[in-house]
């Protein structure tokens, strides 16, 4: 009982927590998120381009490397990116959205080798009606050797700049990739602190007129850069330009200043989830939008930037858990935000309260039962007599049972929330919320069940010691003592409540700051 009572406090000073505050300048904002990272793909290339295609591009959607370079390729040959899974059946709807949209003579560009994208798929993808496809791999037997055969493919002019990016994250060369696409700069994936010997000839052979270093010295090092002077001796601090920052997101902020996008629309992808941002890359490059990196919830920095920029529409690449509701109400104007999801937010918000309320008011009782149980633990230790024993036993399972009430009706209290925001209608988009909520009661009503279980077995405990001491039975006292000795141990180890339901907390603070931000003037 008594980690309950801590609940209130903690959950008070969450609940106190301000949202930062930004001037409210609004744009036309489309969300592209699907059920996962392959939906998401597909919803992503459905915005692409209406109608029949030519040309599509396959990648993996388990690991990165094989997209990076993906993103040129897309601008060149006006394809999408859709992301595949590892199998034949876990790919039926990415092969639908081949089925409806590409013609049977198009293009399948493949990036990456037999380990990323099987045969078995691609035979697949025939026997659907595209025997007379022309199908092209482009796969080395690492991701240096598969970017090299797509910079291979797009057949650049020597004296074309060139993007140096590292070739084991991710943020780097997907922030750069809608610029270099749009103005036809392959990027070279590269180690931290040298030139992979699968492109540096290529990159010789291009000659390339300026360099850009895409992050800090952690990603590509002086080290590296150092090689690519030696390599290339013409090549100097004048024409190698680095375009970094201390943080992945500060290096997107740095090549979107650097650069002049010449389009109306920007796109906001999160900085750690790769999968969105390799899709939304390729829709980046056709709009010759920036894509802005964002840890999901904090876009302080980039709204500042969004708003001097004069952008009209925004894509946000990915759910919830991607770039968050906050976000996406702090672009939105409230009148573009349908009237049912402002009550269903409302409404969810309302429950949070409740939630509030009721472990508040709980934790008050408990608080009260459980100093109530200490005292007379305390007159218990003194007791004189046998019975003087058994009165404090007896009192002792009195507030225990008193307890055990409290905290039944609060599990009861908390089934009920639950039922009624079960029964919510989610607005399309915003179930992560829904689940939140329910997920997280039903980890506390489990924390509170135990919390019942032990508190009913310490009052089976007292009254066999009790028991013992009328009947004068030594055996039956000290069973009982110890069964309440190994019982204290196991409430010890029970998982903190205040811990184990931090959801609903997170919750509420998310869908304050998200009606906060609709709602600022």
């Amino acid at each position: 009982m008594k980690k309950i009572v801590g609940l209130a406090v903690s959950l008070t000073m969450l609940l106190c927590t301000a949202a930062p505050a930004y001037a409210k300048t609004t744009y036309n904002v489309t969300r592209l998120a699907g059920t996962d990272r392959y939906a998401t793909s597909i919803k992503i290339a459905s915005s692409f381009k209406t109608g029949n295609l030519q040309n599509i591009i396959l990648a993996s959607g388990r690991d990165f490397p094989d997209a990076l370079s993906g993103s040129v390729l897309s601008k060149k040959y006006n394809a999408p990116i859709l992301l595949l899974n590892d199998s034949t059946d876990n790919n039926s709807d990415v092969f639908e959205y081949i089925k409806d949209h590409l013609n049977s003579s198009g293009n399948i560009y493949v990036l990456g080798g037999d380990s990323s994208i099987s045969e078995d798929i691609l035979d697949h993808i025939k026997e659907m009606g595209y025997e007379n496809a022309n199908f092209t791999r482009l796969g080395g037997s690492n991701r240096f050797g598969t970017n090299k055969y797509i910079i291979n493919s797009l057949k650049v002019t020597n004296g074309t700049p060139i993007v140096l990016a590292n070739g084991w994250g991710f943020p780097d060369a997907l922030s750069i990739s809608s610029i270099a696409a749009s103005k036809g700069y392959p990027i070279f994936l590269v180690n931290t602190d040298s030139l992979p010997s699968e492109t540096r000839d290529l990159i010789s052979s291009i000659e390339p007129s300026k360099v850009y270093v895409i992050g800090g010295q952690a990603s590509v090092s002086e080290t590296a850069v150092d090689e690519l002077k030696s390599q290339l001796p013409y090549l100097n601090d004048d024409n190698i330009e680095r375009l970094g920052g201390a943080t992945r997101y500060d290096t997107s902020m740095s090549i979107c200043k650097n650069f002049s996008f010449n389009s109306n629309t920007a796109i906001l992808a999160n900085g750690k989830n790769f999968p969105d941002a390799l899709s939304g890359s390729a829709l980046a490059a056709k709009l010759n939008a920036p894509i802005i990196l964002t840890d999901g919830s904090d876009i302080s920095n980039q709204k500042s930037f969004i708003d001097e920029k004069n952008y009209r529409n925004i894509y946000l690449l990915g759910g919830l858990g991607s770039v968050d509701l906050p976000v996406e109400y702090l672009l939105k104007s409230p009148s573009a935000v349908p009237q049912t999801e402002k009550d269903y937010v409302n409404n969810l918000k309302d429950y949070c309260e409740s939630y509030e309320n009721e472990t508040y008011n709980t934790a008050d009782e408990l608080n009260e039962t459980y100093t109530n149980a200490t005292n007379t633990m305390s007159e218990l230790d003194s007791a004189s007599s046998a019975e003087e024993m058994q009165q404090y036993l007896d009192q002792m399972i009195q507030v225990l049972t008193t307890g055990s009430s409290y905290l039944t009706t609060y599990k009861n209290n908390l089934t009920t929330f639950r039922d009624d925001v079960s029964k919510l209608s989610v607005p399309e988009g915003l179930e992560p919320l829904n689940k939140q909520y329910i997920d997280s009661i039903n980890k506390q009503i489990n924390a509170v069940n135990q919390s019942i279980g032990y508190t009913n077995s310490c009052i089976e405990i007292l009254n066999s010691i009790k028991d013992g001491i009328a009947e004068k039975d030594q055996n039956k006292i000290e069973t009982g003592s110890q069964k309440l000795q190994n019982l204290s141990n196991e409430m010890n180890d029970i998982a903190d409540v205040q811990n184990s339901n931090s959801g609903i907390y997170d919750l509420y603070v998310r869908l304050t700051d998200a009606l906060n931000n609709l709602n600022q003037e």
